[in-house]
């Protein structure tokens, strides 16, 4: 059993991702596609985009769904309690600061996405 996990992952590494990530994929590429020809990539840990997203990119706006909307306006009554009154659900600061509380940076992610990787095998 230990072994076909380790080769379903090393062959899909799925890092986490689900079908959610799918659709947002999906989402995206309806618009992207009559001005552009994308392709997904970047499939990495959160700590790994964050970095790569703040070197290379101006925030804009940050829209969150489902339990991270809940979450969302869970905090920013807490800023409104107490006293910020300035701070809009789509600030992307306010956003990231929210997804650094819930992600913990500490953790020891597995990476099994090379576990079979032979450099001497052309793909």
């Amino acid at each position: 059993m230990t072994t076909r996990f380790i080769n379903i992952v090393s062959e899909f590494s799925p890092i986490g991702h689900g079908q959610s990530l799918e659709q947002i994929v999906n989402y995206g590429e309806r618009y992207l596609k009559n001005i552009c020809s994308p392709h997904p990539e970047g499939f990495m840990h959160w700590n790994n985009l964050r970095d790569i997203m703040l070197e290379s990119s101006t925030l804009i706006e940050f829209h969150a769904w489902g339990v991270f909307s809940e979450l969302l306006a869970d905090k920013l009554a807490i800023e409104y309690e107490s006293g910020n009154h300035s701070i809009k659900l789509t600030d992307p600061n306010f956003g990231l600061d929210m997804i650094n509380e819930l992600v913990d940076d500490e953790y020891q992610f597995i990476d099994l996405s090379y576990f079979n990787y032979n450099p001497d095998i052309d793909l």
